[in-house]
């Protein structure tokens, strides 16, 4: 059975690479997002090789049915056939091939290394027994996080500190950026004129531009929703944050930076929002300290006063201070990326031009 279940993976994944390959490489829309689809149930047998049945049942129905029936309409909105770029293909090709062979390398090589050989043991690990009573676990309220997703409550709850240390690091990341580019606000000013006397349709094609509009959005609705459910599932306010800059970049490449500053993604705005994401978390973190509890505490515990966030709002459960965490780490992080591939893409001219003048 083992043996069976290691050759569907190995079959699927292949044919998963070479389908990937027909995608990249045929001109006809239609016939891409067939073999996209084709493509994305091969990859869901591959998933449920390996037990991702969670996976399988959100990844089949969006990249199969959602993202296929929004393709087609885009394609129907525009153009049936995609203009060739001469030279491309070949490269393509070439990134494909490298690609599938180091696939097809790794997949024998674990199968002959037995590293997909099944490993079951009766004893639970102390960490691990530690971190599962520590979620929903009713029998001691006193040590709870009061969050199904384990990891995320053990980041957050057991953890808090390292976890405001690495968003801190990431924040000072985003300072030493912004201080190289220390004639920001010269170039903002100077921008905004150039910005008004640009076309309004800048960027790439038509079908492009209408693709990325939608996955745009789609994307917008994923990233919330990691962010949001982080408590109740794998996710977490970092992962929703990067997952949604991936938006605004397909818009700067698609449509320009430009259409993305008319949109309201400008840095005053981004470096605003972000400082109030980080004073946000450290309040939610420091709120319980000052009431006499401690800091980044979530429920109540005994050996501390009767303080601590509620589990559930109108029975919506929330986890307490997690839900918080993770929103406002979401609007920190999605923020900082935008505003340091917001401050990247300044075209050189500006900097040439600003170095030459001495403050």
């Amino acid at each position: 059975m083992i043996l069976l279940n290691e050759v569907l993976l190995v079959y699927s994944l292949i044919v998963t690479t070479i389908l990937t390959y027909m995608v990249v490489m045929t001109r006809d829309l239609v016939r891409a997002v067939i073999l996209s689809a084709c493509q994305s149930i091969f990859f869901s047998i591959a998933l449920y090789c390996i037990l991702a049945i969670d996976i399988v049942l959100v990844y089949l129905p969006v990249a199969v049915g959602i993202y296929s029936v929004v393709f087609l309409y885009a394609i129907r909105k525009t153009e049936h056939l995609e203009k060739p770029v001469v030279g491309s293909h070949k490269v393509v090709a070439l990134i494909v091939a490298v690609g599938a062979i180091l696939v097809v390398a790794l997949i024998v090589h674990s199968i002959m290394s037995g590293l997909t050989g099944w490993t079951p043991s009766k004893i639970i690990r102390p960490l691990a027994r530690f971190i599962i009573s520590r979620t929903i676990n009713y029998y001691e309220p006193e040590f709870w996080t009061s969050s199904p997703e384990a990891i995320t409550a053990t980041v957050w709850d057991y953890r808090g500190l390292d976890t405001f240390f690495e968003i801190t690091v990431f924040y000072g990341a985003i300072v030493g950026c912004l201080a190289l580019f220390r004639f920001i606000e010269v170039i903002f000013k100077e921008k905004l004129r150039e910005v008004e006397k640009l076309p309004k349709e800048l960027g790439l094609s038509l079908i492009t531009k209408t693709v990325c509009r939608v996955v745009f959005a789609l994307i917008s609705i994923i990233a919330i929703n990691i962010a949001i459910h982080g408590h109740l599932t794998p996710g977490g306010g970092f992962q929703g944050g990067a997952t949604y800059v991936i938006g605004p970049l397909l818009i700067m490449v698609a449509l320009s930076q430009y259409f993305l500053r008319r949109i309201g993604y400008e840095e005053r705005k981004l470096i605003l929002l972000r400082s109030l994401g980080l004073i946000a978390i450290a309040l939610v973190a420091l709120i319980p300290a000052l009431l006499g509890g401690f800091v980044f505490q979530n429920q109540y515990k005994p050996w501390s006063p009767y303080i601590g966030y509620p589990p559930y709002v109108d029975n919506v459960w929330i986890s307490g201070s997690i839900f918080l965490f993770n929103v406002f780490d979401a609007i920190a992080v999605a923020t900082g990326f935008c505003l340091i591939f917001l401050v990247l893409s300044i075209p050189e001219e500006y900097f040439k031009k600003l170095l030459e003048v001495k403050p």
